[in-house]
């Protein structure tokens, strides 16, 4: 038995040793200048046999373009990541090396993501969303390479080289030992070693940091999700802007909705909690975005045939609620104005200098082409044409002909881009929140009615209008509040219907920005007055009491008029020549437009 253990821990050891010395082998030779930086993985599993659970032992070498070696670690570890990206044949991995260590310029790590963008035919689209993020202001988004990943001395293809989303220093900077969290939108998917918090909206987000939080950790960020979506569903910078850092929220819709990702209201949607405020954020996985979307599969992705029309991200319900917010979409709306050079950079040579898409063509053009060459002309020999996911599919029906090229598919993103910017300026420009709700009058007195109302968004002030019967509306006051407004019309006369519109306005430069106008009837009611008939000599006398806002009496006996009393002095009036108490009535009136209206 003793005899077994030692040959069994002999062959492990030989087994080990045979793994260091093929990443001796491949540390020892001597590289040469090339196009892109390289990663070089040994090991002694295909990489087929790879799983997403285990790590297996590997020697990990990273080499510059120049040739020079960067990172040089026979201890380090592989494995395979990702979940959708999975089912495709060219695999994604995470790497780990024995210590933290820069790869290629980047902040240390000692685990990092290696993607291999197997959907995106262009193999940019990581790249160029995680780019212009960072150039939004946007915090802890991942430090990116390119690279030729080698394994077992055999080319893979063109990858991205990525920092994982986690906390630490130069990544996520939180404290999650307090009360910071990190959060991941996750709709369906389920993992045991995960903590999931469902929100009172029926969001369903995986709690990234901490990894097992406490019992008092995980009712904090309860009770913080619920605050955040409270404020939001009043629409009120006022209000939301207590709980999450708007610009933020702004800086991360803009970059989503311009790439359109189709995971936006899915997964992989990041916000993060420091120091009790909530920011919008890291972006990643947009591989399947910018018109990668099957049709078929993602049905409400197309408006028609085309996918660059239609607000997507909007449909998840945070953002659906700010984008009703007039001070969300005209801070958006500056801020698209401001970054809009950056913008365009992406698709287009502009005062920036030559397009973002054809600087990465200019530097790693070589090696995406590469990745779709034949493996006996040197290359990876990955298919141009073939769907590795039902998910994917870079033919935009909008646009004629199947993409067969490299160049078809490039082209086929630079068009998208540019029709995404150009409809959603256009398309943010025109939407117009500011509105009057639950406007309401309520008699003040017998001449005067109280108006009170609700701005949706944080309109700069309000005109109220009115009109008596069927006359022309008369700007009545124009008031500068915030959300609640209220204002007391006076000198109205009883008996009259008056309509009053209330519309809100925004300053915009020199001018204002209007709301639909919000209506609402009142007529304050002419009392009818009660009369006494007392029989006197010659006749009878007619007495009522005093009707407020009345501009006279008329006297009816079987409903005919038998006197018209002026004014609303005279409480009495004397009927000679006659003797019958009965039936008689006092209305009052008032006078308009050279017209008397009588009391009921």
């Amino acid at each position: 038995m003793r005899r077994d253990r030692l040959k069994g821990a002999y062959f492990v050891t030989l087994v080990i040793a045979f793994i260091m010395l093929c990443g001796m082998s491949v540390m020892a030779q001597d590289y040469e200048a090339d196009d892109i930086d390289r990663i070089y993985i040994t090991c002694d599993k295909e990489m087929n046999h790879l799983t997403k659970a285990v790590y297996e032992s590997a020697a990990i070498e990273v080499v510059k373009k120049d040739g020079t070696v960067d990172v040089s670690d026979n201890q380090a570890f592989v494995k395979l990541r990702g979940n959708s990206t999975l089912k495709a044949e060219k695999k994604p991995v995470k790497i780990k090396f024995s210590s933290k260590v820069s790869v290629l310029g980047m902040d240390k790590g000692k685990k990092w993501n290696v993607l291999a963008n197997a959907f995106d035919k262009t193999l940019m689209r990581n790249a160029l969303c995680l780019e212009l993020g960072t150039k939004m202001g946007l915090n802890y988004i991942s430090q990116t390479g390119f690279v030729d990943l080698y394994y077992n001395n055999q080319l893979i293809g063109n990858y991205l080289i990525t920092e994982p989303v986690e906390a630490g220093t130069g990544k996520v900077e939180i404290d999650e030992s307090g009360n910071d969290f990190l959060i991941e939108l996750e709709r369906e998917r389920y993992e045991s070693d995960v903590t999931y918090v469902q929100t009172k909206n029926g969001f369903r987000f995986a709690i990234n940091e901490p990894e097992v939080p406490t019992d008092i950790q995980y009712k904090n960020i309860e009770s913080y999700l619920l605050k955040v979506e409270n404020a939001l569903k009043t629409n009120r910078l006022s209000e939301y802007s207590k709980y999450i850092d708007v610009d933020s929220f702004i800086n991360y819709y803009i970059v989503s909705e311009i790439f359109k990702a189709v995971d936006f209201n899915y997964s992989s949607t990041r916000f993060y909690v420091k120091d009790n405020k909530m920011y919008a954020g890291p972006l990643w996985d947009v591989d399947l975005s910018s018109g990668n979307a099957s049709k078929t599969f993602y049905k409400d992705y197309y408006e028609g045939d085309i996918s660059y029309k239609k607000l997507f991200c909007t449909q998840m319900k945070w953002y659906s609620y700010l984008i009703k917010s007039d001070e969300f979409i005209n801070r958006l709306n500056e801020r698209v104005k401001k970054m809009f050079t950056t913008i365009e950079n992406m698709y287009t040579k502009n005062g920036l200098g030559i397009s973002r898409i054809d600087f990465l063509l200019e530097h790693y053009g070589k090696s995406f082409e590469r990745n779709y060459q034949p493996v006996s002309n040197g290359g990876a020999g990955w298919s141009m044409t073939k769907r590795y996911s039902i998910c994917d599919n870079p033919i935009g029906l909008e646009f004629e002909n199947h993409p067969k090229t490299y160049s078809e598919n490039v082209t086929m993103l630079r068009n998208w881009l540019k029709n995404r910017v150009d409809y959603l300026r256009k398309e943010w420009a025109g939407i117009r929140n500011n509105k009057v709700e639950d406007l309401e009058a309520v008699k003040k007195s017998y001449k005067s009615i109280a108006l009170s109302w609700y701005n949706s968004g944080e309109a700069d002030g309000n005109e109220i209008w009115c009109r008596a019967q069927k006359g022309k509306y008369k700007l009545v006051k124009t008031i500068f509040n915030g959300y609640a407004g209220e204002y007391t019309i006076k000198k109205l006369k009883p008996g009259i219907k008056y309509t009053f519109k209330v519309r809100s306005f925004i300053k915009n430069g020199g001018g204002k920005i209007y709301s639909d106008f919000v209506f609402v009837n009142k007529t304050i009611k002419l009392k009818s007055p009660k009369c006494k008939v007392k029989k006197i000599d010659k006749g009878v006398r007619i007495s009522w009491n005093k009707i407020k806002g009345a501009d006279g009496y008329i006297i009816y006996r079987k409903n005919k008029k038998v006197a018209i009393i002026k004014g609303n002095k005279k409480y009495k009036f004397v009927l000679k020549n006659t003797k019958s108490k009965k039936r008689y009535k006092v209305k009052a009136y008032v006078k308009h437009a050279g017209k008397k209206i009588i009391s009921k």
